[in-house]
């Protein structure tokens, strides 16, 4: 058998080199026994492309069906590394575990500019920037998440009920709060008046807020005034839930600030002699109240 240097020139049996690129056409024709070497080293048959000890993947139906069940997008099975973006997903799906490190107080691993681990806390949620315990302390230089609001002075509906929905707020900036009235039509208070001289009134003859109460006293002595979660104007001895004390021919303001008071039921005003339950007077009141 032929002889094959280490330099990969081929040879005859006679030691004589021959000229063409694998020995087939060359000074020791008559000798050369049909071996010559391969361009990855090996040593093949004459006409082979590959020898023994090497595989061709693309004659290789396993490694074949391997690469495409992992990488190629028309293979994608439960097996393979590549998923479809709406692809539902399945018991038995595979891919590649995206790892994360765990630090339970936030730390660098990498110098500025380089390619950096993901970090998780004791939960395994990723850490993000801006995110502080409820309770931890304020340490300046801390970073937070800027919250956006929506412009709504007109205090538009922005969302169904039970949807989530932005936090509304004036053109300042001022966020708006649940049952704070405002010049808008659909939240201005609404007004119950006095047109003759009266002893009690129903203000509102259901569930709402009182804000304000003005009541002029014309009687030559003093009196008191009674509020009643009620829609009617109750009987006499009844306990009022608010009392006020109102001197003879006085003005009484009764202020409820912004947030009002709430008449889970109705609202009622009554005079009355007594301070402790409700003795109707006489029509000798003028009453002016704002509510919601």
């Amino acid at each position: 058998m032929g002889t094959q240097q280490s330099d990969g020139l081929n040879w005859d049996i006679d030691g004589k080199f021959t000229t063409g690129e694998y020995g087939d056409d060359g000074d020791g024709n008559d000798k050369w026994v049909l071996w010559i070497r391969a361009a990855d080293g090996g040593v093949v048959p004459l006409g082979a492309i590959d020898d023994a000890a090497e595989v061709n993947p693309a004659a290789s139906a396993t490694v074949v069906a391997l690469l495409k069940g992992l990488l190629s997008k028309n293979s994608i099975t439960a097996l393979g590394l590549l998923k479809a973006e709406d692809a539902a997903a399945a018991s038995g799906d595979a891919g590649v575990m995206m790892l994360a490190i765990r630090r339970d107080t936030p730390t660098s691993d990498a110098a500025l500019g380089d390619y950096h681990a993901l970090h998780v806390d004791a939960l395994g949620r990723l850490r993000v920037v801006g995110t502080h315990p409820e309770d931890g302390v304020h340490t300046s230089g801390d970073y937070g998440n800027f919250v956006l609001g929506v412009g709504n002075t007109g205090r538009t509906a922005l969302a169904a009920n039970g949807d989530y929905t932005p936090l509304a707020t004036g053109l300042a900036g001022e966020q708006f709060h649940a049952m704070v009235p405002e010049a808008n039509s659909s939240w201005a208070l609404s007004n119950s008046d006095s047109t003759a001289l009266e002893a009690s009134r129903v203000i509102k003859s259901s569930a709402g807020k009182l804000y304000k109460l003005r009541i002029v006293n014309t009687l030559g002595s003093a009196q008191y005034v009674h509020l009643f979660n009620s829609t009617t104007v109750p009987a006499d001895a009844t306990v009022p839930i608010v009392v006020g004390y109102v001197a003879a021919g006085a003005v009484l303001e009764m202020d409820f600030t912004q947030y009002g008071r709430l008449f889970s039921t109705g609202i009622a005003v009554s005079n009355s002699s007594t301070p402790a339950a409700k003795t109707i007077g006489a029509a000798d009141c003028l009453f002016s109240a704002q509510y919601l």
